[in-house]
């Protein structure tokens, strides 16, 4: 299963039956990114979940319809081979001319259930990243947009160099390779968590750069599809040169939304790095260019709108909390509007990010700001309940200015200056110095 997390991690947890045969194996699985994520992957589990649906649609509507077969025979065809029992007119058909309704058909489409579960990992781990990025309707367009133009290249490909081949081909890797295309170009130092699994018994965690993990797989495609190009009169449409499809259209998508300014990868994309800039001001430019003002009015203006997308969202306010904080470290001038500020306040409270809701308020009141009192009152009882800590509640308190405050304010402010004396009185005690 997968299990979303506000950092970005992914976390897979599976299982093997007893009887799976323990040979000398080893498996390499991806599980988790720590790339930041502005957008839930709406989209991202949508698609794994039709690819499942469809996956299993036929055995399971042959077991309700009636079979001759056994239904541990139907169970067993599914896992092991499917690719035979899957209907041609939906694959990519090679040899029939170019039949545009296949080239997003066949991506959803798989051999057998290993070619299943390997495309989703992929699939999830890649497609949170891009999702993260873009929303779910841009990347439902950029998926589909990958899905297309990978079909046809291949399509049309095999038409112009082997127009008498033969054959048929089905999956989502060409799509899926289109986003790690799309993933090192926009998050090449973000890390991806990857286990070794030997003999299902030993693991070994680590982490390795989008950049290098996603690379050496589309590498080993290029190269590959690049040895066997020159046989072009008997080349076929093996898997790498499939791959290699979805990664030029990938590419090519990557290299559009950085060039129109489409996706914000917070000066981390693949050209600022290679130039160095994502080690200092992204905005650090020669005399000619906008001034610093005008780029970082534009960009602090959708920093914000992006904070308020996820507040509207309301529900990852850390997201929206970390937002600012980059906001924050890249541009001296960025200040966070009192409303958009209280929301992730009052947010991280409701859903009970207790830790969180005291360094945002913390941040709060590091500037002034209209509602200090009333976010020293709110930070004082957070501190008492649940956290327990009365001597910084009891120091919070201290600041709190009680002739800006209304009847009811006065009122939580007696009762939190009452309890934080009564656990103090049953030796309940704190430190004062905290970390921000």
């Amino acid at each position: 299963m997968a299990r979303f997390l506000p950092t970005g991690r992914i976390t897979f947890r599976s299982s093997l039956p007893r009887t799976f045969p323990r040979s000398n194996l080893l498996v390499l699985i991806p599980y988790g990114t720590d790339a930041p994520l502005y957008h839930l992957p709406v989209i991202t589990v949508t698609l794994v979940v039709l690819n499942v649906a469809i996956f299993f649609a036929e055995p399971i509507h042959r077991l309700a319809t009636g079979t001759q077969q056994h239904p541990l025979e139907v169970i067993t065809e599914a896992v092991l081979v499917r690719q035979a029992e899957q209907p041609k007119e939906y694959q990519l058909q090679f040899g029939e001319g170019l039949k545009p309704w296949q080239w997003i058909t066949s991506s959803f489409l798989h051999g057998n259930l290993l070619h299943l579960v390997s495309n989703m990992i992929f699939l999830t781990l890649f497609g949170l990243i891009v999702e993260g990025k873009l929303g779910w309707w841009k990347f439902l367009g950029v998926y589909l947009a990958i899905c297309a133009v990978a079909g046809f290249l291949a399509q049309g490909f095999i038409s112009l160099v082997n127009p008498g081949y033969e054959g048929t081909a089905l999956g989502a890797s060409d799509a899926i390779c289109g986003l790690m295309a799309i993933c090192i170009l926009w998050a090449p130092l973000n890390n991806i968590q990857v286990v070794v699994n030997f003999r299902f018994h030993y693991n070994w965690h680590f982490e390795i750069p989008v950049a290098a993990f996603a690379g050496i797989y589309l590498l080993l495609d290029i190269i590959s599809t690049l040895f066997f190009a020159t046989y072009a009169r008997s080349f076929a449409p093996f898997t790498a040169f499939l791959h290699t499809c979805g990664a030029v259209v990938g590419a090519a998508v990557g290299l559009a939304f950085l060039k129109w300014n489409w996706v914000d990868c917070d000066g981390y994309d693949a050209f600022t790095v290679i130039q160095g800039g994502h080690q200092r001001n992204h905005y650090r430019g020669e005399l000619e260019t906008p001034s610093i003002d005008t780029v970082t009015t534009l960009t602090t203006d959708q920093g914000l709108k992006q904070i308020q997308d996820i507040l509207q969202e309301g529900q990852q306010p850390q997201l929206a909390y970390r937002a600012h904080l980059s906001m924050a470290h890249r541009h001296p001038k960025w200040h966070l509007p009192d409303r958009e500020f209280l929301q992730i306040i009052q947010q991280l409270c409701r859903q009970q990010h207790f830790d969180d809701a005291v360094l945002s308020m913390r941040d709060y009141l590091k500037t002034p700001r209209a509602k200090q009192d009333q976010v020293r009152l709110k930070l004082a009882s957070l501190l008492l309940d649940p956290l327990q800590r009365p001597s910084q509640a009891l120091e919070a308190l201290k600041q709190v200015d009680t002739t800006k405050l209304n009847a009811k304010e006065k009122t939580l402010y007696q009762q939190a200056a009452q309890q934080t004396q009564q656990l103090r009185s049953t030796g309940v005690i704190d430190s004062l110095h905290f970390e921000d």
